[in-house]
């Protein structure tokens, strides 16, 4: 079943932990401003030595949009240098200082400290945010949570950053039972405003990736905050630099999760003498660009073209073909569009803020090209394309036979999925298939439609099904009348909105009395005598089968449902 989540309901609801401490300004309070460019850096920037307006100039160009940070220590005075050229350049930057380390917090007079490391940076206009912590063990939340706090009290304008563990560090880093238990605790403790992690699977050759980024997306989702990846941009330890194919794998899936932010490891090389396995990075150690550099240039630039789309976009669902993978699903019927389902896919579905559905479709297969055959399910009229190269939209020629798209080793492509306007409400189902525009449910699994019939199990109290894009004059219709058939049950409801009132409220409703005898029965409900349906535009419906949790776990079937 195509499960449905409308992005106006979606609540976030951020709990203060009882062991956290009083501040000023909490940490849930700071959310990074609204942006329609797509945040890129890297770790391990120019030495203190390189620390000037060239390198920067560098990292422009290859279209990062903050300076990340450097692994060799950088006095204040470093430190402001480089948000002074990285404004000259049109960069952001995040500072690392060792005074906003949560160790700190141990130490007397910390807060002084921090107090005076802010008045340093924080009225310097390329100010990104201040680094607080790298991949800590459970143990460390509650000092990043202080930490946080302090900042967020003598500046709430600024990132205050933590990077987390992949998910294939050991017990012993995480300190805690699982990996799972280790990123929901961090939300819950530490409340923060990006959620960054970072997992290195072309050069550790990981099986669990994608379990990474669902358990990854899913907290993101559910505290209502950006997700960052951490990705592998040149080799280490005697390993070749990833392919053009690998990177794209890394930049694509990401993005068909969800993820908000980009990082790659490492930019500069470490030199030979502290450590012979980082002796190349995306530059040389005179910071002269590698090919390697001009590799992620390119990507980064696609990203940034596809910006405008991409955050405005929420994820509601990601799904896989072909082979699955690790705790993944498979795509679920009643999808607006088919795929076949032996090819290695992952499917991202999307909402933007005004309710329109993106879809990404990137090929997991780092080796080979696909060559993609897919189809649209009625109501969909058309798909637009929105190109990577150039970030313009295109439409795509839709055959009845398939329409063909072509994905190189890891590349993405994202799809806007169009509707055509319903003038009229006529749904009899006698397509095999075909949900016509009903696959948008809540609490509804195992849709099916076949001979005639549209059935699905209840899953949840107050199950409904959800039917957008709607164009239909109220007063074209007196009646709506369905036929349906359920075991168990009392009341049902059908809800709308309309052009003029698009939000749902209690005016624009109707309850009518059902039989849950197992057998079809013809309710008619009356919706010609309401006025918020009579004299409006209708635009959406959303129709309960049965209201409560009495009809919970019972399969429901609907014959027909039409406007008369």
């Amino acid at each position: 079943m195509y499960r449905f989540t409308l992005s106006m309901l979606l609540t976030a609801v951020t709990l203060a932990p009882s062991n956290s401490p009083a501040s000023d300004v909490c940490a849930s309070s700071f959310t990074l401003a609204p942006s329609t460019e797509f945040p890129i850096s890297y770790w391990w920037g120019p030495p203190a030595k390189y620390n000037t307006l060239k390198h920067y100039q560098t990292i422009k160009d290859a279209h990062f949009t903050f300076a990340g940070i450097s692994r060799e220590y950088y006095s204040p005075a470093d430190n402001i240098k480089k948000l002074e050229l990285s404004e000259q350049v049109g960069l952001k930057a995040l500072i690392l200082d060792p005074r906003f380390y949560p160790r700190q917090t141990l130490t007397p007079n910390w807060k002084n400290e921090v107090n005076h490391a802010i008045k340093d940076y924080s009225n310097l206009e390329a100010l990104y945010g201040y680094y607080v912590s790298d991949e800590p063990g459970h143990g460390e939340f509650k000092s990043i949570r202080l930490m946080n706090d302090h900042i967020y009290s003598q500046d709430s304008k600024h990132l205050a950053y933590t990077n987390l563990h992949p998910i294939y560090a050991g017990l012993h880093h995480l300190e805690t039972a699982s990996y799972e238990k280790y990123v929901r605790d961090y939300m819950k403790i530490v409340e923060p405003a990006v959620l960054s992690y970072d997992h290195y699977t072309i050069i550790r050759k990981t099986k669990n990736y994608f379990s990474n980024l669902s358990i990854i997306r899913t907290n993101a989702l559910q505290n209502n905050v950006p997700a960052w990846n951490i990705i592998q941009g040149p080799g280490w330890a005697g390993r070749d630099n990833p392919t053009m194919s690998e990177l794209r794998f890394q930049v694509y899936t990401s993005l068909t999760y969800g993820i908000k932010g980009l990082m790659y490891f490492f930019y500069w090389p470490l030199p030979m003498k502290d450590n012979p396995n980082y002796k190349v990075g995306l530059v040389t150690n005179d910071g002269t660009p590698t090919p390697q550099l001009k590799l992620v240039s390119d990507l980064n630039q696609q990203v940034q073209n596809l910006a405008p789309y991409i955050m405005d976009l929420e994820s509601t669902g990601v799904y896989h073909t072909g082979l699955l993978p690790e705790n993944t699903m498979s795509l679920p019927q009643g999808f607006p569009i088919e795929f076949s389902q032996d090819q290695p896919l992952v499917i991202g579905d999307f909402l933007n803020s005004s309710g329109e559905q993106y879809v990404f479709i990137t090929n997991r297969d780092m080796t080979k090209d696909q060559l993609v055959r897919l189809k649209v399910i009625t109501p969909v009229s058309h798909l637009d394309y929105i190109n990577a190269e150039d970030g313009n939209t295109y439409p795509l020629t839709l055959k009845s036979d398939g329409t063909e798209i072509n994905l190189a080793p890891g590349e993405g492509k994202l799809l806007k999925v169009i509707r055509s306007n319903q003038s009229k409400l006529d749904y009899k189902f006698d397509v095999n298939d075909n949900s016509e525009g009903w696959s948008k449910t809540q609490s509804l699994k195992e849709l099916q439609i076949a001979n005639g019939l549209l059935k699905a199990k209840i899953s949840h109290r107050d199950p409904f099904f959800f039917l957008d894009h709607l164009k239909i004059p109220g007063n074209q219709y007196n009646v709506i009348k369905i036929k349906m058939k359920l075991p168990k049950g009392t009341i049902g409801q059908l809800r709308w909105t309309t052009k003029a009132e698009p939000i749902f409220s209690s005016n624009k409703s109707l309850k009518f009395e059902t039989r849950g005898d197992d057998q079809f029965h013809e309710y008619t409900i009356p919706v010609g005598s309401i006025s918020s349906w009579s004299e409006q535009e209708i635009r959406s419906i959303w129709f309960y089968p049965s209201l409560g949790h009495s009809a919970v776990g019972e399969v429901m079937e609907i014959d027909y449902f039409h406007g008369e």
